[in-house]
């Protein structure tokens, strides 16, 4: 009687070499997506200060300043944390332009991967517009958040 072999599945080289492959494959992908993750950190403080923003403006329209107390703004936006005094909390630091009072407001933010963002507004005079910021948080003032691109 002769006896036929089979090859039912794959041997043990075989198994290595494609855990391998994938192990390789993994560790060059890995910091790609932990930029991702960090990017994505850096994108939900950019979009709150965004929002806040928009409650500044809000808030602009109905006493034709910026408001100087954080109250106001969380009065339009009560689910963002503006008291300046969390890890994640939004800071609202208003000032003149000339002479016009509380005409400008920063409002800025750190993220959970360390790095800072503001966002300004200002309502008139030749640097009037919305200018963005990043860097440390002794750098976020109004007179030097001036960018106009995170």
């Amino acid at each position: 009687m002769h006896r036929q072999e089979q090859e039912a599945g794959w041997t043990l080289v075989e198994l290595i070499v494609v855990l391998g492959i994938v192990a390789m494959l993994f560790a060059m992908s890995l910091p790609s997506l932990l930029g991702i993750r960090r990017n994505s950190f850096d994108m939900q403080v950019k979009m709150e200060l965004t929002n806040a923003a928009r409650a500044a403006a809000a808030v602009e329209v109905d006493l034709d300043r910026y408001p100087e107390d954080p109250a106001w703004l969380s009065a339009v936006m009560p689910e963002l944390d503006f008291s300046g005094t969390g890890a994640r909390s939004i800071h609202v630091l208003t000032g003149d332009v000339g002479a016009a009072i509380d005409a400008q407001v920063l409002l800025y933010s750190q993220s959970v991967t360390g790095q800072w963002f503001g966002l300004r507004l200002v309502r008139e005079g030749p640097d009037g517009g919305r200018h963005t910021c990043r860097g440390e948080v002794g750098e976020m003032t109004l007179e030097a958040c001036s960018g106009v691109a995170w």
